[in-house]
C-alpha cells in the first residue's frame, strides 16, 4: 500500500509559502440581523451601533462563522467583550462548532456591578449538534498565571480585576491546553492569564468551525478575528532530507521537497511524530486530531497540509 503512496508523490510539487488564512469581521454595517458571514445556530442576533449583539433571551446561544475554518490546535481566535449593564450577561469565543463538540470560552458579568467578575472554560455538556446541547466543565484544572490552580471551569476573576470591555484571545499551546489572554480595557496590553488542561480528552469530537455565544439579552461584542497562528507553516519539518545532516528534523520556515520527503520516512518508520490526525475527511470529528495510531489517514493529512502550502 506504501508504495501506492508513494506513487502519489509525483503529483505533488514543492509549493511557495503564502499567508495563514484569517477570517475576521468588525460589525461595522446599519443596524439590522447580523448578516455578514455568520450563520444562527440559536437565538436572536443583530448587528448594533458598529457591534454584534445578542438580543433574544436564550442562554448558550451560538452563531458559527461560514469561512473560518481550522483545527483546534492550530486556531487562535479573539474577540471584543463588553459589560454594559449590571445585567447578568456573558460573550464567548466558540471553537470545534461542527463536531460533536466544542469548547466555549466566556468572560461573564456574574455579580450585577458594571464590570466582569468570572471566567468560564467550558464544553458541550452532551455530544452531538451544539444548538441543543449545554455546556459544563471538563476534569483539568485552571491555572491563573503565574501559579494558581483551580478545577473548576468556572472560576472568579482575580482580585483587583475590575474592567468592563477587554479582549479575549484563546489559542492552543499544545494539544492538551487551551489559553486564554485577557486585554483588561483593550489597550493591547495582556493583563491576565489562564489555562486549562484535559482538552485532549474531549478533542476527538471537535470539528473545526469558530464562532461567537452569548447569554441573555445583554451580550455585546466586537472585531471577532480568526487565524491559523503559530506554527504559521505547520508542514514545514526540517531543514534538509538527509539523516544526520545538521538541520535534519528542524523546521526553517520553507515549505519544499524536504519537508515532505521527511515526513515520508518518519512515516516509513512509523516515528510517532508522523501521527498527525484521526481520521483524513476535513471537517469531520477527529480531523488534525493525533489519535496514536499511524495510518495512510496521516499521510493524505499531511499531503493536504504540504499541497495547501503556507
Amino acid at each position: 500500500m506504501r508504495s501506492k503512496i508513494l506513487a502519489s508523490t509525483l503529483a505533488v510539487s514543492a509549493l511557495a509559502g503564502v499567508a495563514s488564512a484569517q477570517w475576521s469581521d468588525d460589525f461595522d454595517r446599519p443596524d439590522g440581523p447580523i448578516a455578514g458571514d455568520w450563520t444562527v445556530v440559536e437565538g436572536t442576533w443583530m448587528t448594533l451601533g458598529n457591534r454584534g449583539a445578542h438580543t433574544s433571551t436564550g442562554v448558550n446561544d451560538v452563531i458559527q462563522h461560514n469561512s473560518a475554518s481550522l483545527t483546534y490546535t492550530d486556531a487562535v481566535v479573539s474577540l471584543d467583550v463588553f459589560a454594559t449593564t449590571t445585567a447578568s450577561q456573558f460573550s464567548a469565543i466558540m471553537v470545534g462548532l461542527g463536531g460533536n463538540n466544542s469548547i466555549m470560552v466566556k468572560l461573564q458579568n456574574q455579580t450585577s456591578g458594571l464590570s466582569f467578575s468570572h471566567l468560564g472554560i467550558y464544553h458541550q455538556s452532551s455530544l452531538g449538534p451544539v444548538g441543543p446541547a449545554g455546556f459544563t466543565s471538563w476534569a483539568g484544572g485552571t491555572t491563573f498565571t503565574p501559579t494558581t490552580t483551580n478545577t473548576s471551569g468556572f472560576v472568579a476573576l482575580e482580585p483587583g480585576a475590575v474592567f468592563d470591555s477587554a479582549r479575549m484571545t484563546v489559542y492552543f499551546s499544545d494539544p492538551d491546553t487551551v489559553n486564554v489572554d485577557i486585554d483588561a480595557g483593550i489597550n493591547g496590553v495582556v493583563d491576565y492569564q489562564y489555562s486549562r488542561t484535559g482538552v485532549s480528552a474531549i478533542a476527538a469530537d471537535f470539528g473545526t468551525g469558530v464562532g461567537v455565544g452569548a447569554w441573555t439579552a445583554n451580550a455585546v461584542f466586537d472585531n471577532f478575528n480568526a487565524d491559523g497562528g503559530a506554527p504559521t507553516c505547520q508542514p514545514d519539518l526540517t531543514t534538509g532530507a538527509i539523516a544526520g545532516v545538521p538541520g535534519y528534523g528542524v523546521p526553517n520556515g520553507v515549505l519544499n521537497n524536504d519537508d515532505f520527503f521527511y515526513y515520508l520516512a518518519i512515516f516509513a518508520n512509523n516515528d510517532p511524530a508522523a501521527d498527525l490526525t484521526t481520521g483524513a475527511i476535513a471537517g469531520q470529528p477527529g480531523y488534525g486530531v493525533p489519535n496514536g495510531i499511524i495510518n495512510n489517514d496521516d499521510f493524505f493529512y499531511y499531503l493536504a497540509l504540504f499541497a495547501a502550502g503556507c
